[in-house]
Formats: C-alpha cells, sequence, structure tokens
C-alpha cells in the first residue's frame, strides 16, 4: 500500500515501546515538489543525480 495511507493501531498496553519503519522507494531522477523544508532522502543504491531526491 501507499506510503501515506493512515494507518491505526490499539493503544500499547505492553511497558515496551512500540517501533514503526516505513520504506519508500523511488526512481533518483524523482524530483521533490511539496513546501519546504525539503527532507532528507538517503540513497541505497545507483548514482545520485543534481535536483533530484
Amino acid at each position: 500500500h501507499h506510503s501515506l495511507a493512515l494507518h491505526r493501531t490499539d493503544a500499547n498496553a505492553s511497558d515496551d515501546r512500540r517501533i514503526g519503519l516505513t520504506v519508500a522507494y523511488m526512481d533518483a531522477h524523482s524530483k521533490y515538489i511539496g513546501k519546504e523544508p525539503i527532507p532528507q532522502f538517503e540513497l541505497v543504491s545507483g548514482q545520485a543525480y543534481e535536483g533530484c531526491v
């Protein structure tokens, strides 16, 4: 499903902290068109391109 899909879960009833992780892959030629500040994106493979995320 989409990384911006809303998610919900019941309250954490344990003494342990709850951990969440989201991974969203995108093409290295993608450009950010949202509002400032621009989020930081981590390049995990391949080549970075100037002006792209």
